[in-house]
């Protein structure tokens, strides 16, 4: 049993970040019996990929085992399909794969197909290609996860349990006429031209693998009680979000531009035409004349955010305690939006107007928080292309009331759960990166 005991005051900050919500957004509310087939939809559609390939990992054995899988396809007998560690990856491996996620993919068509609105698609959330390339990363990284944990499965092993399966199968065959039995041997035989013993000792190790990393990862009671309070803790919020191409637009639609300056700019960019290409033929201003005023005014507007910018860029060096936020939405003309109380685990995506969400659940933002705590006013903070500036008004935190048990038992299953599910992507991603995994085909290439 893996056990994660964090400093009290690190787990309140890594509460705002993504990791810690995972489960509280994958996982409705009420209670299991209310789970509909349409919830179940939703869940999978916001768990993403790896929770499905986690479902097709474990399904692999059954699938193989229970079902004709032969091989089909322009990859049937082709070598290699790919690398990893040194090892060549074979196109019968693909295959097999490959046919597993596809007819999960018909299941999920049969079973959601109705459920989905207009321009909705199964591939939004299961996409073929992508299962494929994961289930095959996972059949090949696992085992040597495996190996260095000392889980590793032997061929002889292998080998004796599919025996043992066949031994079975034909006791099975009491109630058909001896002409329609089947030998132990016939069948063995044919459940290794279904499921070779390769395969099998890759999905043993995987199995293996898979029920070690994915026991649920032991939460403290001090790393719930982080989580409860950062869930009970309220921050009031106000901000300015934009990008720079917006900024640029908006300032474009406010300049004029005179015919005459239009026909300048047009003189200076035919004259350094005429220095780069001496042959070219001349343009006439009639036919350029729309396209040198579109350039002209984002030219003009360039300057005009530059300066802006630079203005407050001065005004924010000052200190964060030194400006408001009323300076910087002045300068750049723009409006100020109240996000209104936020909760800290929430502060990934707050409110930031027009349906819009800003990201403050990032290192620079809650190092100044963890400084100033309340009434500050802070940025720039960078939220991928977009530029953020925060107010931070006032800090609520909960009472002096004690967690719940059951909210605390809660908070562990699901942290964990959620915790567990991560420490297994990342062993996978790292072992792939270090073994330098890759596939030189698509799903494309079998069908």
């Amino acid at each position: 049993m893996l056990s994660q005991e964090v400093p009290f005051p690190l787990i309140i900050l890594r509460n705002a970040g993504f990791l810690n919500n995972f489960f509280r957004v994958v996982l409705p509310e009420g209670p299991a019996e209310s789970c509909s087939v349409k919830d179940l939809l939703q869940i999978i559609m916001r768990a993403g990929a790896w929770v499905i390939i986690l479902l097709l990992v474990g399904m692999m054995a059954i699938t193989f085992t229970g079902q004709d899988l032969n091989v089909t396809g322009a990859l049937a007998n082709r070598g290699g399909v790919g690398s990893y560690d040194g090892e060549t990856i074979k196109g019968r491996d693909y295959s097999y794969h490959y046919n597993v996620c596809n007819r999960q993919a018909t299941l999920y068509r049969q079973q959601f197909g109705d459920l989905l609105g207009p321009g909705q698609s199964i591939d939004s959330f299961f996409n073929l290609n992508d299962c494929v390339r994961r289930s095959l990363q996972q059949a090949y990284v696992l085992p040597t996860i495996a190996e260095r944990m000392g889980l590793g499965v032997s061929m002889e092993s292998v080998r004796k349990q599919a025996q043992q399966e066949a031994i079975t199968q034909a006791r099975q065959q009491e109630g058909l006429l001896e002409e329609d039995r089947m030998t132990p041997i016939m069948i063995y035989e044919r459940s290794l031209q279904n499921f070779p013993l390769e395969l099998r000792r890759r999905q043993a190790a995987v199995d293996r693998t898979g029920q070690i990393l994915n026991e649920t990862i032991t939460i403290s009671d001090e790393a719930a009680k982080a989580r409860w309070l950062a869930g009970e803790t309220g921050v009031a919020l106000r901000l300015i979000r934009f990008n720079n191409p917006g900024m640029l637009a908006k300032i474009k639609k406010t300049i004029s531009v005179t015919e005459e300056e239009v026909r300048t700019a047009f003189a200076e960019e035919q004259a350094k035409r005429k220095e780069q290409e001496p042959d070219a033929k001349p343009k006439a201003f009639e036919d350029e004349q729309a396209f040198v005023q579109d350039r002209l005014k984002t030219k003009l507007a360039r300057k005009q955010l530059e300066a802006a910018t630079k203005k407050v860029d001065e005004l924010t060096k000052k200190g964060a305690a030194e400006f408001r936020l009323e300076d910087v939405a002045g300068i750049l003309d723009v409006d100020i939006f109240n996000a209104g109380r936020v909760k800290l685990q929430e502060l990934g995506g707050v409110p930031a107007g027009g349906g819009s969400r800003a990201n403050l659940s990032t290192p620079e933002f809650l190092k100044v928080f963890g400084q100033r705590r309340s009434n500050f006013t802070a940025g720039p903070f960078t939220d991928g292309e977009f530029i953020v500036y925060v107010e931070v008004q006032d800090v609520s935190l909960p009472g002096s009331a004690a967690m719940p048990a059951a909210k605390k038992d809660e908070i562990k299953e699901q942290a964990g759960r959620g915790l567990t599910g991560q420490f297994y992507q990342f062993l996978v991603q790292e072992e792939s990166l270090r073994g330098q995994f890759r596939l030189t085909v698509n799903a494309d290439d079998v069908q």
